[in-house]
């Protein structure tokens, strides 16, 4: 019969795999029988337990050493699935209200998938030659943009120099710029109108009408 303490753990067990998913494996050991520790357990198929498995070695180990140096838990330590595997494991010791270890809660990730993933990428990021610095077409992409840090970035990859001091720009670059901005789609934007005439010189009036004409064309 399981000590009654744990009872209040058992649907954290399966909080926790739901949580993580069907590559984790969570146990609930009852360490006042360890004969017959596992009390709940959850994706099983990782070690091939089941509710009755006696405690692991490492178990005993982990029990004995909390006992002697009053740890809570054991963190990123390495196991083995039943297919030999490697799992990343962490155990966490459950006390009693007078302080003495009645169970412990553990979690076995097997990474094996991750792993191979993880090879698999790199061998594939290896043979990739990545650019150091965004290349300047328009696949750079960049986030929590306001309107005018939108039309300020986008004044930069059209108008050589923006943001420095400028002659009076001809009626001939504003409607240019204004053309690059609109194949931009600058002007999707709500506000970019009223932000690209004050940073062009020209009023609202006169960029609505530059866009006019290109649509009409």
């Amino acid at each position: 019969m399981m000590n009654p303490y744990l009872n209040r753990y058992v649907s954290l067990v399966d909080f926790l795999a739901d949580a993580f998913g069907k590559n984790t494996e969570v146990i609930l050991h009852d360490v006042t029988d360890c004969a017959n520790s596992v009390v709940a357990i959850r994706n099983g198929h990782i070690s091939g337990r089941k509710k009755g498995s006696p405690l692991t070695d490492l178990g005993l180990k982990i029990l004995k050493e909390a006992s002697e140096n009053n740890t809570d838990y054991m963190a990123g330590y390495t196991g083995y699935a039943r297919d030999g595997s490697m799992t990343k494991s962490s155990t966490w010791i459950i006390r009693n209200d007078e302080g003495v270890i009645v169970g412990m809660l553990c979690i076995n990730t097997d990474y094996s998938e991750l792993k191979t993933m993880q090879e698999a990428l790199k061998a594939f990021a290896d043979k990739m030659e990545l650019p150091i610095l965004p290349q300047t077409d328009n696949k750079v992409e960049y986030f929590n943009m306001n309107v005018s840090e939108l039309v300020d970035n986008n004044l930069k990859k059209v108008w050589a120099g923006y943001g420095t001091e400028h002659p009076k720009l001809s009626q001939k670059e504003k409607v240019e710029i204004v053309s690059k901005l609109n194949e931009m789609g600058t002007f999707y934007m709500k506000g970019s109108v009223a932000c690209v005439a004050e940073r062009i010189g020209s009023s609202i009036p006169t960029v609505y009408r530059y866009l006019n004409s290109m649509k009409k064309k």
